[in-house]
């Protein structure tokens, strides 16, 4: 007998290995980040008791006007189950959640066309971009200039203007989210560059170990120079080699900036939107958190 039901942590942590056995490479501390964010917002199709598709819907705060948001991932069935109806099945159970939310989400590109079936519509490419970390930036941890900047690792009395920062520019406030995500692990780390004269933020980002290598994300900041100077010094944190992020196609600056240091395109996704897009700032935005949680 088939049923949904909301799924437990250690049941998000299974859903993170089938995202790893699609190709999603998620990181190691992922799982109680994502389910932290919203317990609520996680859940399972079963088979005789058997988990076998799965969705997060997890509500990360409101935008201005009071609206809810909130954002769908891992979207996902075990292939044996596939052409059951399963996954809608758990698809449906996760809208009814949302309820009138804006919703976002981060789609294969070929899955568009069921994703407007369902009320949303496309705004923009998140565009992944990997490839081996420059030699040269070790040498330019060291050596870049910085006078007017300030760069460190945050602490837990930075959360609060941290998570303005980031509402500042991508138009919702994600304080849950954010609180665990900006809180450093064993294999997490998040720094931030604060302007001397004055101790404002102006770029923040995190590096975190995957299954495979490193990801980045989020990567904000005021402008690219400073977005690379951080990026540099994430890298140089935690001593990768190899590095993943997923940079909004509408930040040409981030395109340039990843393509550049000789970083290549190795796959896509749709930010799509039930309701209307975030008030973001996409010329801040470098490198997006998550494709699981936006």
């Amino acid at each position: 007998m088939d049923n949904c039901r909301k799924a437990t942590a250690r049941e998000v942590e299974m859903i993170l290995d089938w995202a790893a056995a699609e190709g999603w490479n998620p990181g190691l501390d992922d799982a109680e980040a994502f389910y932290s964010a919203d317990p609520e917002g996680f859940y399972v199709a079963t088979v005789d008791n058997l988990p076998v598709a799965a969705v997060s819907v997890v509500k990360q705060g409101q935008v201005s006007g009071g609206r809810a948001y909130g954002f769908l991932g891992l979207y996902l069935c075990q292939p044996a189950y596939r052409g059951q109806g399963l996954g809608w099945k758990v698809w449906q159970h996760g809208m009814s959640y949302l309820g009138d939310c804006i919703v976002a989400l981060d789609g294969v590109v070929d899955q568009q066309a069921n994703y407007r079936r369902s009320g949303f519509e496309l705004a923009y490419r998140n565009i992944r971009y990997s490839g081996a970390v420059p030699s040269l930036w070790l040498s330019e941890a060291i050596s870049q200039k910085t006078e007017s900047v300030n760069f460190r690792e945050v602490v837990a009395a930075d959360l609060d203007r941290l998570i303005e920062f980031d509402r500042s520019i991508g138009g919702v406030e994600r304080r849950t989210y954010l609180t665990h995500w900006f809180t450093n692990t064993g294999s997490r780390k998040t720094l931030i560059a604060e302007r001397r004269s004055d101790a404002e933020i102006v770029a923040c980002g995190s590096i975190r170990a995957c299954r495979e290598n490193y990801k980045i994300g989020p990567l904000l900041a005021n402008d690219s120079a400073i977005a690379k100077q951080l990026l540099v010094r994430l890298t140089n944190t935690v001593k990768a080699r190899f590095i993943s992020i997923d940079v909004p196609e509408l930040n040409s600056e981030a395109v340039l900036l990843a393509s550049s240091n000789g970083f290549q395109p190795v796959f896509e996704t749709a930010r799509m939107y039930r309701g209307e897009p975030l008030p973001a700032t996409p010329g801040k935005i470098y490198g997006v958190c998550t494709l699981e949680l936006g």
